[in-house]
């Protein structure tokens, strides 16, 4: 027997084992088909069909990771694989889709590497490429000059702010309006505490300390302190008022002169307002009094 005799059966086998699958993996079905068009911007999806024997399970840690620029200008944006079951195998579904983001002004031919797929049941394991394919990116407008230039199908906007000026100025205007006069309002109409307003009153009135004078005073003083009780307060209720306003504490022989002196103008002949000592000093005393009370009232 000659020596190419039994080398012819040797190669024709060699051959055979090449062009078959891996073992494990029944066949594989790649879209899109190569040499497809496309522009900037465009998103390229692929899908790989699989079929291996049903023991066989995909690792997924060696797809390709999202971001990943796998070619000039063209980056992994989605990865994802399904598993059917079919017959007496199983089916892997593996989509993926690239993104173009490279810019050309004329025609170009782009090839993405290949990509390699594995595949293990138990101790063994199953290995196939995915072989590299081609496709066709055109440029976003036609050139004749061979210098695309990208422009905006439409001219940018322009905007007059002046009349949104004017409204945001007249806006601002209303607010310092509406400040200035609540501002107004507590500062000229707040009321004041009881016995500050009967000071501020006792000031005016004794500019001017006669009879009339006195008697105003006296009225607005018992104004405040009846306010402040919060009741109508006569001398017998002094002690009670002292213990429900402790501000006033220590202020209880002022009361009682308060009381005194004005049961004697109110209530006492002429005669005996005297009692009480002259005008100036009755007006003095109720002036001194109502400032102390002002500067304690809380």
């Amino acid at each position: 027997m000659s020596r190419s005799y039994w080398i012819t059966p040797i190669i024709l086998l060699w051959i055979g084992s090449a062009c078959a699958e891996p073992a494990g993996i029944r066949f594989v079905e790649n879209t899109p088909a190569d040499n497809a068009e496309y522009r900037t911007g465009d998103l390229i999806r692929r899908e790989i069909r699989v079929g291996v024997e049903p023991d066989y399970e995909l690792e997924t840690g060696l797809l390709p990771s999202i971001g990943v620029s796998v070619a000039d200008g063209l980056e992994v944006r989605q990865v994802s694989w399904t598993r059917e079951d079919e017959g007496d195998g199983v089916i892997y579904r593996v989509q993926l889709a690239y993104q173009l983001f490279k810019t050309v002004v004329d025609t170009e031919q782009t090839t993405a590497p290949a990509l390699g797929l594995g595949f293990v049941a138990g101790g063994k394991r199953a290995w196939m490429e995915v072989p590299a394919w081609s496709f066709t990116q055109t440029p976003l407008h036609d050139s004749t000059d061979g210098h695309a230039s990208i422009k905006p199908a439409l001219p940018p906007l322009e905007y007059d702010l002046e009349p949104a000026g004017r409204v945001v100025l007249g806006l601002i205007a209303a607010l310092l309006l509406v400040a200035g006069y609540g501002w107004l309002r507590l500062r000229f109409f707040k009321r004041l505490p009881p016995f500050a307003a009967a000071a501020k009153n006792c000031r005016r009135l004794l500019k001017h300390p006669d009879s009339a004078a006195e008697q105003a005073v006296f009225l607005a003083l018992h104004r405040a302190v009846d306010r402040t009780a919060g009741y109508v307060l006569f001398s017998s209720g002094l002690a009670r008022f002292l213990i429900e306003h402790p501000e006033f504490a220590g202020m209880e022989a002022e009361f009682q002169q308060f009381f005194y002196i004005s049961d004697r103008y109110f209530y006492a002949k002429n005669e005996q307002v005297s009692d009480a000592g002259s005008l100036r000093d009755r007006l003095d005393f109720v002036a001194q009094f109502c400032d102390a009370c002002a500067l304690r009232e809380t």
